[in-house]
């Protein structure tokens, strides 16, 4: 089942979301994940999971938002990893 959040409401629906990795480790992804930013080096919280059409597919994104500001909130798109086909979040990882 897909969450999403929109401004200050939240709704699901009955889309089925592909699993995510994190990038590094491999742990799953899910709703209040901790990840780390390979770029920024910021910890992220994933807000909410869904799929979107994205070139004519559907890939998988999460809605994340900083820890430190709590001001940004945007999408990070999933890639197929090449070597596993799963779904992965290119450049991020999860806290241990």
């Amino acid at each position: 089942m897909a969450r999403y959040s929109v401004g200050a409401y939240t709704y699901e629906d009955d889309s089925v979301i592909p699993q995510i990795f994190d990038e590094v480790t491999g742990t799953p992804v899910a709703l209040g994940s901790k990840l780390i930013s390979r770029e920024r080096g910021d910890t992220v919280t994933v807000e909410a999971m869904g799929v979107r059409l994205v070139n004519g597919s559907l890939v998988p994104f999460v809605d994340a938002s900083m820890d430190a500001a709590n001001l940004f909130e945007y999408k990070i798109n999933a890639e197929k990893s090449s070597d596993t086909g799963e779904w992965v979040l290119s450049g991020y990882w999860a806290v241990s």
